[in-house]
């Protein structure tokens, strides 16, 4: 499910610190094409740890990234690895 990076539910999700991580705010800089995945990978993952932020990052991943000519390899590792 795709969630609308305008909803309020994002601040509440956890991410791999399993504490409340708003992965909404660096998807939406993402989106307008700025170099985050240094953030998505700190936060969305943490030594084997990733909370539910994690998962609904996913489908915006995709979204963002999948129909790009060119994909970073962060891309492809943090969402195989999310989802491992």
């Amino acid at each position: 499910m795709l969630l609308s990076l305008d909803d309020p539910l994002w601040p509440t999700l956890e991410g791999g610190y399993r504490q409340p991580y708003d992965v909404s705010e660096p998807l939406k800089a993402l989106r307008a094409g700025e170099d985050v995945w240094h953030e998505l990978w700190e936060e969305l993952h943490h030594q084997g740890d990733v909370g539910v932020a994690s998962y609904a990052a996913v489908p915006q991943l995709l979204a963002i990234c999948g129909g790009a000519a060119e994909r970073s390899v962060d891309f492809y590792a943090l969402i195989a690895l999310i989802e491992l």
